[in-house]
């Protein structure tokens, strides 16, 4: 005869937030305020070697994946294209057309 093992919900919850190891109030990536051109802002929330960024501006959240560059780092959705350089400068595009422009972090 088999035992079947029920588990109550938070217990199950308990378990499964057991097995991640960030901490929910200590992001991975910072989030870094940009100015740029025409008093605009964004913020670019970006890890060294991640995969994924995330660029919030204008109320709009994008996430994008990185994509090869030689110049510094890009990451693209096919829409929106982000540059990113060592001096902390950043180009924000859609469809190939500068969207925010001469970027520079705070």
């Amino acid at each position: 005869m088999q035992k079947i093992l029920k588990l109550s919900p938070l217990l199950a919850l308990t378990a499964l937030c057991a097995c991640t190891t960030s901490n929910p109030y200590e992001p991975a990536a910072a989030n870094n305020l940009y100015s740029c051109d025409q008093a605009r802002q964004m913020v670019i929330s970006a890890a060294d070697r991640s995969e994924r960024a995330l660029v919030q501006y204008e109320g709009r959240t994008i996430t994008l994946e990185r994509i090869p560059n030689d110049y510094g780092d890009a990451f693209t959705n096919n829409i929106f294209t982000l540059y990113m350089n060592d001096e902390g400068q950043a180009v924000l595009e859609r469809e190939g057309a500068p969207l925010l422009t001469g970027c520079t972090a705070k």
